[in-house]
This record gives structure tokens, sequence and C-alpha cells, in this order.
């Protein structure tokens, strides 16, 4: 069996309704030396009948089932089964336009220094409607720098170089729900990474709103991974090095954080649960946090701190009727940051949201 130039790497776990969209895009792709190397992950729903009829009508299948482990264990089970030199993401539920794998394999043929290559994306919505396009810094040393803030490749556009990956280790269970970006700021201690600026993926949105422990435990681990780059980057061993569990908040203390970095933690924390607004939140949790935060305001960038949580909580209070908590941060966005506060607020009242 000759060895294909791509591996494609999907792990499957209840993707039944999108799945035959996925898989279509696939094999309508206009290069075509690929196997598509499937994980199916303990799914209960049909997947595995769709699964089965694709693999017996195109040789190109493997499709590897597993007792459910999750997805990190799964695309790392996908890793060691690829036999390509290079590996492509995609999700059971997003759409690869049809020229995206011959773009990436030529992009990677003349710039060997890269290890792992992204794309702009168009955000869709559960009926496939395009909602926006979601574009990425192109350039390695713009990758770079963006990578330094935040995950600057989408995950399920991205191509790789198969061994880069393995080399570093991989994906690590510790960082779950951030397992991405944790793998591209250590590939990028290494090795160049780079976006290309054409839209090459449909990226599905759906399902409602995430859960506020999945969306507190991916700012956990973000900050995490940012934080041990940062120590790596400095010449000290890494803070999570062999940890095989996904982590806790109890990793902060472990970490020893100085002010400053609990302060950007917290932030970070209260800008995921706060932003978008609407979504599900444990009020209980935001109290305390909006509190401990403000109690650590003289190490953040007052501004910030303002318009991205405290203004977003007095709006979210008001619409659930707790005017005196309303009433009280909004003296203190006052008093902390008038500008930036009667700017936020001046905002929300342009786009027609009550404040």
């Amino acid at each position: 069996m000759s060895t294909p130039s791509v591996s494609v790497v999907m792990a499957v776990y209840n993707g039944e309704r999108w799945l035959a969209e996925t898989l279509a895009s696939l094999t309508g792709q206009t290069f075509d030396d690929f196997e598509i190397v499937i994980i199916d992950d303990g799914s209960t729903d049909g997947s595995a009948d769709l699964l089965a009829k694709a693999a017996a009508r195109d040789a190109r299948y493997r499709v590897i089932t597993q007792a459910n482990c999750g997805l990190v264990a799964s695309l790392n089970r996908g890793l060691a089964e690829a036999r390509a030199p290079l590996v492509a993401r995609i999700d059971a539920d997003d759409i690869a336009e049809p020229e995206r794998f011959a773009r990436q394999i030529a992009f990677l043929g003349a710039h060997p220094a890269v290890a792992a290559l992204g794309s702009a994306i168009r955000i869709i919505s559960e009926d496939g409607a395009f909602r926006r396009l979601q574009a990425y810094p192109c350039g390695p040393s713009a990758v770079a720098k963006a990578m330094l803030l935040s995950c600057a490749l989408a995950h399920p556009a991205v191509m790789m170089r198969r061994e880069a990956v393995l080399a570093v280790g991989g994906y690590r269970e510790a960082f779950r729900h951030a397992e991405d970006y944790d793998l591209w700021l250590r590939l990028s201690e290494r090795h160049e990474l780079d976006n290309l600026p054409e839209p090459l993926l449909r990226y599905r949105q759906h399902g409602g709103s995430v859960s506020f422990r999945h969306r507190q435990q991916q700012a956990l681990a973000t900050f995490v991974a940012r934080h041990c780059a940062q120590a790596r980057r400095a010449g000290r061993p890494d803070p999570l090095h062999g940890l095989n569990r996904p982590m806790d908040l109890g990793i902060l203390k472990e970490l020893r954080l100085e002010p400053a970095q609990e302060a950007a933690f917290r932030l970070e924390s209260l800008k995921a649960a706060l932003w978008p607004a609407g979504q599900d939140n444990d009020d209980a949790w935001l109290e305390e946090n909006m509190e401990l935060t403000w109690g650590l305001r003289a190490n953040l960038p007052p501004g910030s701190f303002v318009r991205r949580c405290v203004i977003p909580y007095v709006r979210r209070c008001r619409r659930q009727g707790h005017a005196e908590i309303a009433r009280r941060w909004t003296r203190r966005a006052f008093a902390l940051a008038p500008l930036s506060a009667a700017w936020a607020l001046l905002t929300a009242a342009r786009r027609g949201t009550r404040a």
C-alpha cells in the first residue's frame, strides 16, 4: 500500500447530523492523494453506520472505533494512526472548500520551515447560512506575534507536519478545550506557523451557548498555556510537563502567580463568561469573581476591565432585575475609568441593547 500525501484526521462523537456533509466535502477535494483517518469515539447515534457506508464506497477511509476517551485522546490516536507526512484536521460538522488541500499542500511544499498552516474561515449557522468571515494573521512573524495573545490558527482548518507535531508531544490532555492553542505555542518555539488569506473552511456554529463550565475550563487552559509558554521561552521548565489530566483551578496555586498574573487570568475568565451577552452563567461565581477582580484592579488596565467586564456585568444585572448591584458597579466603573464607562454604555445604547 503506497503512502498517501495527506492524512485527514477527524474525531467523531455523535456527529450524525452534519457528518455526511463533512465527508462529502472531503471526497469532493480537487486533490485526491489522501487517506481519511476517523476515530469514532464511542458514538451512540447513527455516526457508525454513516462511516461504515462511506468506508465501503471509498477505500481511502480508515475508521477506528473505540470506547469514549474524549477529543484529546482521539486526536492523538489519529496522529499515531496517520501514515502521511502531512495531517489535515477537520471536525465532523465543518465543510472543507474544494481547493483546500491543493492550496495548503502547494504552500507547505514551497515553505518547508512552516510546520502548521491554517486559513481564514467562513462562519456558518446550523443550516449552513453564511454569518461572517473570520480572518487570521498571515506571515510567520504576524502569526507568532498574535499567538502570544490568543490562538491565531483555526484548528479544523489546519494542515500540519506530522513529525513536527509528534516531536513536541502532540496534544496534551491537561489543556482540554485549549489543546490546539497549547500545541501551536509549543510548535511555534521550533517552527514557523502561517495562514492563507483565503477562506478554505466553513466553520459551523450550533447547539446554542457553550456550557459555562466549558467556557471557564477553556479560559483557564488558555491562560495556563500562555503561562507555560512564557516559562519555556525564559529557559525554565514547563510547569505542566507530565500532567496527564485536565487541570482545575487548583493549578493557579501550584503556579504561584504574581498578583498581576492572577488579575490577568481573572480578567480573561470574566470576559469569557460575559461576552457575548446572554450566555448562561453561574451568578454566584460571577459575583464572587467580579469582587475578586475588583480587588486586583491596580494590576489591570482600567479601561479594558470596565469595557469588557464591568459594564457587561451591569447590563446583565439590570436585565435580571438586580438594580442595586447594577448601580454599585456603575459607580465603580465611573470611578475607575469614566471615559471607558461612558463609551461602553453609549455603544450599548446605539446597538439597541438594554443597559
